[in-house]
């Protein structure tokens, strides 16, 4: 699984919640930062979607690369602004610098999923509304209502209804545009930085769950277990 964190964090603050996301899902876990965030900082990097997507990039080539792990054996999970570059390297047909790999065998089309949490449309989107990003369109960043209808894998999406940063109406456009969306999971009465961390390691543990029952190329259960029980 491929982490990618939220905004204002940095592996230090986020360490513990991916040590329990690997426990609850089973799966090993690759968290990175984004260049122009942390320590990077301290070398004159800016925050940038373009450099969220070098970095997710050099995650994917450690990965498939380096490490030799196919994408069918690969879950992506972004929150909140990680999902930008999330949505951004699944509804490619490839990564740039795979010098010496097959090309075809390595695409980000082939991942077994996408976790998206607490997701945004685009960052106009998230922040002032559609008008606005029909407006700014040409500033706007992570456009991710225009990609996400190109990923072919199963996409769960986890948001809470009482989000005031990222309303949850992001979360449903985006769900409503999936080729194969897994049953999504709305929290009531909860924001953008109260999720509870329970609930979402569990809606992760099913997903995850399906992802392996549905073998390497599906079918997949796209509706979650034990859901009578939230």
């Amino acid at each position: 699984m491929i982490y990618s964190h939220g905004n204002a964090e940095d592996i230090g603050l986020h360490l513990p919640f991916v040590d329990a996301l690997s426990r609850a899902t089973g799966c090993d876990v690759l968290s990175y930062e984004y260049v122009g965030y942390s320590l990077s900082r301290l070398e004159g990097a800016d925050p940038s979607e373009s450099g969220c997507i070098r970095s997710i990039d050099a995650a994917w080539r450690y990965l498939v690369a380096e490490k030799g792990i196919p994408p069918h054996r690969i879950v992506l999970f972004g929150r909140s602004i990680g999902t930008g570059p999330t949505v951004d390297l699944a509804s490619r047909s490839s990564v740039g610098g795979l010098s010496g790999v097959t090309e075809a065998g390595v695409s980000p089309l082939h991942v077994r999923g996408v976790l998206l949490q607490s997701p945004i449309e685009s960052g106009a989107r998230a922040v002032f509304g559609i008008a606005a990003s029909v407006v700014g369109y040409p500033l706007d960043i992570f456009r991710n209502y225009t990609k996400i209808h190109k990923i072919s894998a199963p996409v769960a999406i986890v948001h809470g209804k009482a989000d005031n940063v990222v309303p949850v109406g992001n979360g449903q456009a985006l769900y409503a545009k999936c080729q194969q969306p897994y049953e999504p999971l709305w929290i009531d009465g909860r924001g953008h930085n109260d999720m509870p961390e329970g609930v979402v390691l569990q809606y992760a543990s099913e997903f995850v769950e399906a992802l392996r029952r549905g073998g390497k190329s599906g079918p997949y259960d796209l509706t979650r277990r034990n859901a009578n029980k939230r």
